[in-house]
């Protein structure tokens, strides 16, 4: 059966006089969180021919137990999420609040002109983060590279060719051949998408909100920091040299942070050298299907050897049958 909420506690095991399914779930000790055979805590109830015990579930700290808010400014997970966040939406923002500004004034395009010729840069996005995102998953699962690699070559992969796009759009007048190299900057750079976004919930442990959100924050920075820049360039430099120096700018921020994010990029998740976080594996909570003597015939979902305290079937078995 199903784990349904009740106060601070969930029903953690139904069963009936046949063979039943009986629902493995984690609680937290302390502040950490542990994978191990159930235990009733709290209390037992009879409802027609089953039994429901319950199991404690205590809430979890904001933070990594052990760990400060500088050590998680410090982490590597955190480094890297927010410098692949924020070089990335630098260059994704510059585009979406200048690029009518630039077509208008430096393509001669009219505002509504410019606006409709964008729809194609975003569809391209969308097409470009769709599909990477598959195959990515796909060359993971059959091991081909490292989930790591993935991470690292699609955000290069994502980052580096759109910046070189945007810094040589600043040296062109025709607006046919404009619109072209912006709309595949802004659709190659979907391709970044499977590389940090993805990273940052890899690494995040037990705490994924957090270091998105503190990702997210960076993130949108640039929407306001590009283009109060832009005015200044553009007040300093005028027309033509100005808008170059925006698209150089957005170039080197995108390959820098491409450069920075593959080299803090790593495995190590938020919390695990203090030993805090448990490993992906120990995080699924598992179903096992049980004969009517306590035996496990079949394994539903999740990982065994995570279930138990020493990660053997004929233990959980007895321990099951015992609480029962």
């Amino acid at each position: 059966e199903k784990s349904k909420p009740r106060g601070n506690n969930f029903e953690s095991l139904e069963a009936d006089s046949g063979p039943r399914t009986v629902s493995v779930g984690r609680y937290r000790e302390g502040n950490r969180n542990v994978s191990r055979q159930l235990r009733p805590v709290v209390s037992e109830e009879r409802e027609g021919d089953g039994v429901r015990e319950e199991t404690e579930a205590r809430e979890e700290t904001f933070l990594p137990e052990g760990m400060t808010w500088l050590e998680f400014l410090n982490h590597s997970a955190t480094r890297a999420g927010v410098v692949g966040a924020w070089s990335y939406c630098w260059v994704f923002f510059t585009m979406l609040s200048e690029y009518p500004s630039f077509a208008s004034s430096r393509l001669n395009m009219s505002v509504e002109t410019a606006g409709a010729s964008a729809i194609a840069g975003y569809v391209t996005l969308w097409f470009t983060t769709s599909i990477t995102g598959y195959l990515s998953d796909v060359i993971i699962n059959t091991g081909w590279i490292s989930r790591l690699g993935v991470r690292r070559l699609t955000y290069a992969g994502g980052m580096v060719p759109s910046s070189i796009l945007l810094g040589a759009t600043g040296y062109v007048t025709n607006p046919v051949a404009a619109i072209t190299l912006i709309t595949l900057a802004i659709g190659i750079a979907g391709i970044a998408f499977s590389g940090v976004w993805a990273h940052v919930l890899d690494v995040s442990g037990d705490h994924p909100s957090l270091l998105y959100a503190t990702a997210n924050v960076a993130a949108t920075v640039p929407g306001f920091l590009s283009p109060v820049l832009v005015g200044v360039y553009l007040e300093k430099f005028g027309e033509a040299d100005g808008w170059r120096m925006t698209f150089w700018t957005a170039c080197g921020v995108g390959i820098l942070g491409s450069i920075v994010f593959s080299l803090w990029a790593n495995s190590t998740k938020l919390g695990s050298e203090l030993g805090t976080e448990s490993d992906s594996a120990s995080e699924t909570p598992g179903m096992l299907r049980l004969a009517a003597d306590g035996e496990v015939v079949e394994i539903v979902g999740g990982h065994l050897k995570d279930l138990s305290e020493d990660g053997t079937a004929s233990e959980l078995s007895d321990n099951l049958r015992e609480q029962q």
